[in-house]
């Protein structure tokens, strides 16, 4: 399992822009981020970790593979010509994004 972390202040930041009309519900997204960071980090239940802090999406999926011994070049996703972003697709009752939607699967456990 990978744990994807970002520094808290990166954190906080994202969610004050992502919630700035929303004052209440800002607190708790804040609180409760440094509540599951906590957590996560006690638990230790990762394999490794990523630092996506500095990375972009793309850099951080390529990190992931890398990691997991995905050898490049890798794979670029198909986007949605309306919205432009990486197309999704729905397997075993789940949401799956790249690269999963292109042939590597999920093991059911």
């Amino acid at each position: 399992m990978c744990r994807l972390r970002v520094d808290l202040p990166l954190v906080r930041a994202r969610l004050a822009q992502r919630h700035e009309a929303e004052s209440e519900a800002l607190q708790w997204y804040l609180a409760r981020a440094e509540e599951l960071d906590t957590i996560m980090e006690a638990a230790a239940i990762e394999d490794f970790t990523v630092d996506a802090t500095d990375l972009s999406t793309a850099s951080t999926a390529k990190t992931v593979l890398s990691s997991i011994g995905w050898r490049a070049p890798f794979p670029s996703p198909s986007r949605d010509p309306s919205t432009g972003r990486p197309e999704t697709a729905v397997g075993g009752g789940r949401m799956l994004r790249w690269p999963f939607d292109y042939g590597h699967s999920l093991s059911a456990n």
